[in-house]
């Protein structure tokens, strides 16, 4: 424990030093790429309220300096925080933003994963209706562009819409016993993959 402990410190170092390079830079959107980056971190460890702090501070530069890519990434990446910490109308605004982005930048993959995210948010609210044509719509864009996993996930909820719609499901329900995650779980995705300073 103590030395899983350690390299946590290491990494946070690690990011921190990169988050202090990037502002003597006056690289704006490096510092926000790695403020956002260490945010992920923070909340993979538990530390949603500064998983917050530091989602907020990398979406105030990206306003401030006009990347909507950055922006994008950000606002999502936060909306799963805000879930995490039961604010569920914000992280769906959140969501609902982050997928408006994706259809807008023609990107598929991150369309299916915000619909999706969507979809079984609604389906956690009991909002079945929608929560269907959601997931419907993501396991079809997952196929479209190859994401095998995202489309795994959504299928196992999106069964379990149906199931709960009393709809036939059969051969999503069979995909329930081979997810890699429990049904009942929220499997919210994150884009931080999405985030570079290359682009």
């Amino acid at each position: 424990i103590a030395e899983g402990s350690a390299a946590q410190t290491q990494i946070e170092e690690a990011f921190g030093a990169a988050i202090t390079i990037t502002r003597e830079l006056g690289d704006r959107r490096g510092e926000a790429i790695w403020l956002t980056n260490r945010a992920i971190l923070h909340k993979e460890n538990g530390r949603l309220s500064d998983a917050e702090a530091g989602h907020r501070a990398a979406l105030q530069i990206a306003r401030e300096t006009g990347d909507p890519t950055v922006e994008a990434a950000v606002i999502g990446n936060l909306a799963v925080d805000l879930l995490e910490l039961g604010r569920t109308d914000e992280a769906e605004a959140g969501m609902r933003a982050a997928l408006a982005f994706a259809m807008r930048t023609g990107n598929k993959r991150s369309e299916g994963i915000w619909l999706g995210n969507l979809g079984d948010l609604n389906r956690i609210r009991g909002r079945l209706v929608e929560a269907e044509e959601q997931l419907r719509g993501a396991v079809a864009l997952h196929r479209e562009v190859g994401h095998r996993r995202a489309e795994g996930e959504h299928r196992c909820h999106y069964a379990l819409v149906l199931r709960a719609l009393k709809q036939p499901a059969e051969q999503e329900l069979g995909l329930l016993s081979k997810s890699i995650r429990s049904p009942l779980r929220k499997p919210i995705k994150k884009c931080s993959s999405n985030l570079n300073n290359n682009s």
